[in-house]
């Protein structure tokens, strides 16, 4: 059985997406890679992206999102709801119509996600892992991440998750049968929303795994595992060969919102475009047609 990557892009056009997609390819990796994509990226978005080996399922940000979604009665959700919570709608669907043909998922991001290695190239055991942004805050030093919290369950939901270190949502692997568990309870808790746009699947995510909902659960550690999620570092090491590593000096796999750090950006994007007129011919032809 194969592995599948699961993403969902709006508002993006094949420039945002090339590195994704690119850095993928040049791992090796040989899997399954599954995009929804927003209908206004455009004809030509979806034909670049499925030339590079990509399966397109175009969505529209209404429900039932996209052709074919089956009845899972949700009909009643609250409205609207933020595209980081209806992307499990169509994960879900997906997953569940895709029997014995995949063995491990990974759910991703994918503007900011970047690939040095085969993401799945680690030593592997059946469950749920979940990345673990830093160690530098606890989650009820997040703003941003109480806020979405609070919206969606009460201040109270920090007694479960407030003391415990920030996973992300957008880094997350598992075994076929723990992901769609871990999909079912993502969809019941968003079921229980008052006001799904202003909570969002992040908060949902540190709720269920910290709660113990999903099990068993392993943590991806920020310093020295295969994810880096990189939006709350300071610096960032690189080796010889200007890859990222960890702090025990090992090459990281998957590189999450390298962006925002200038200097890894600008290696990323002489690796992939060579020079900054190929990047900027290829993002000025997406944006003028699309």
């Amino acid at each position: 059985m194969k592995n599948l990557i699961l993403t969902v892009a709006a508002n993006y056009n094949f420039y945002h997406l090339f590195r994704f997609v690119k850095s993928l390819e040049r791992t090796g990796y040989t899997g399954d890679v599954v995009i929804f994509l927003a209908s206004n990226s455009g004809a030509r978005t979806k034909n670049a992206l499925e030339k590079n080996g990509v399966r397109c399922l175009f969505f529209d940000p209404v429900y039932p999102y996209y052709a074919g979604l089956r009845d899972l009665g949700m009909e009643g959700l609250k409205r609207p709801m933020h595209i980081f919570n209806y992307r499990h709608l169509m994960f879900h669907d997906f997953l569940t119509r895709s029997e014995n043909k995949y063995e491990r998922v990974m759910i991703a991001d994918s503007r900011d996600v970047y690939f040095q290695r085969n993401p799945f190239d680690f030593e592997w055991t059946n469950g749920l892992h979940c990345a673990i942004e830093s160690k530098k805050i606890k989650f009820r030093e997040s703003k941003v991440n109480v806020d979405w919290l609070i919206a969606g369950f009460g201040r109270q939901a920090l007694d479960v998750v407030g003391d415990s270190y920030i996973s992300c949502a957008g880094t997350i692997f598992g075994d076929i049968e723990t992901i769609k568990e871990y999909e079912t309870k993502m969809l019941n808790q968003i079921a229980r929303l008052e006001n799904p746009f202003k909570c969002i699947d992040q908060a949902i995510h540190n709720l269920l795994i910290y709660s113990k909902l999903v099990e068993p659960t392993f943590f991806i550690e920020n310093e020295s595992g295969h994810v880096l999620t990189m939006a709350l570092m300071d610096k960032v090491s690189l080796n010889k060969d200007d890859e990222v590593i960890n702090e025990l000096g090992m090459v990281v796999n998957t590189l999450h919102q390298y962006d925002r750090h200038k200097e890894v950006d600008e290696v990323i994007s002489q690796k992939l475009f060579g020079s900054k007129f190929q990047k900027n011919w290829l993002k000025l032809s997406y944006k003028v047609w699309s």
